[in-house]
């Protein structure tokens, strides 16, 4: 399988965050490539300002981008991530709609985000959103009510509940809520650094931008300052540290395959579990590496079978391609996620050849 890290940083601000964020997006994007990550996202506030640069730079180091912002709904901060370029296009006119008023009425409706927010997935946010402000009063039922209103607007399938872990113990209160509220409502839980900056040494320079912001003196700044240097980029491994040896995995299936939720058109591979069909087998992987080469444009998802046989036929021939990505089996939920997103199924599964049709995919049977 890839040697890439399953692991997805989602919540990411560049230097474009004026007076928030400290890195540049290709500081970023070199950092991310050196610790492997296969994907990472840059949603820097109220503006897609680092989408060229995130793209050029995650090209020439072989990550898939995540393109984003943090718009603000009903008077808080609301992280938006583009699922496909209907996403892409529904959050440039989302934050055009803000530019054009006035600072003071530059929040979003949850009406608008409702009518406009087709293709795009959001997370619940840290200590600023609407749930997490909630939560930091005690109003738990008012969070639940903040989080219906986003299910209500994007849909289910698209909103993920956010655990951030910055050795904070009011944060740790906060996540339990969170993992409370998540579970009430079915959502998937996604881990994120929250990450301000590409490396820890960086830390006196975010406090530096945030006592400009702030307009106070370091000496001055208290609590206006972050409490920790916890916010820089860190490994897939130090991330997965920070969870209870005994805790499930945060990242849902849906977020773990955001990287391919981008604008390049995507091709489902799956069913296939015997390791013989008389050559079938090597004959479709020989086909789908002559597709790869032939469409270095598109992305080919892969999820193998289990079966011994089948991995190795497998990454015998699809393996080092950059644009054929080999997973691990996927449920049912996370199969149809891809479903929805993807150009075209190449299946031996009956029941995949009879859903494809309702989400508009065409389906090739082997």
């Amino acid at each position: 399988m890839s040697t890439r890290s399953p692991y997805v940083e989602l919540r990411c601000q560049s230097a474009f965050s004026f007076l928030r964020g400290v890195s540049l997006p290709e500081a970023l994007i070199e950092r991310a490539a050196a610790l492997g990550y296969s994907s990472i996202a840059i949603a820097d506030r109220a503006g897609m300002y680092a989408a060229p640069r995130l793209h050029k730079a995650a090209q020439q180091h072989g990550l898939r981008p995540i393109f984003g912002a943090e718009v603000t709904v009903a008077e808080h901060p609301l992280l938006l991530l583009c699922e496909d370029a209907r996403g892409y296009r529904n959050l440039c006119r989302l934050i055009t709609r803000t530019k054009q008023r006035e600072p003071s009425e530059a929040s979003l409706s949850w009406d608008t985000l409702a009518a406009e927010g087709q293709g795009l997935f959001a997370l619940t946010g840290g200590s600023e959103g609407a749930i997490g402000q909630a939560l930091g009063r005690g109003a738990y039922d008012e969070a639940d009510d903040a989080l219906q209103r986003l299910i209500a607007a994007l849909g289910p399938d698209h909103v993920a509940a956010e655990l951030q872990l910055h050795f904070d113990e009011e944060e740790d209160r906060r996540n339990g809520a969170v993992v409370q509220l998540g579970r009430a409502h079915r959502l998937p839980l996604v881990l994120t650094n929250d990450v301000r900056m590409a490396a820890p040494e960086q830390q006196l320079l975010c406090d530096a931008l945030t006592c400009v912001r702030e307009g106070v003196q370091l000496e001055h700044a208290g609590t206006r300052l972050l409490k920790n240097g916890e916010r820089y980029l860190k490994s897939p491994r130090e991330m997965a540290a920070l969870l209870p040896a005994d805790g499930a995995p945060p990242v849902g299936a849906p977020l773990e395959l955001l990287r391919f939720a981008g604008l390049r058109p995507l091709v489902l591979i799956t069913g296939h579990r015997r390791e013989s069909f008389e050559g079938g087998l090597v004959a479709v992987c020989e086909g789908v590496a002559e597709l790869a080469r032939a469409y270095p444009g598109t992305d080919f998802v892969y999820p193998v079978h289990l079966n011994p046989s089948v991995q190795q036929a497998v990454k015998q021939h699809l393996t080092g391609l950059a644009n054929v990505h080999l997973l691990e089996p996927l449920d049912y939920p996370a199969a149809i996620w891809l479903l929805r997103r993807c150009t075209l199924v190449i299946t031996d599964s009956g029941g995949l050849q009879e859903e494809a049709p309702e989400f508009g995919c065409p389906v090739l049977v082997t």
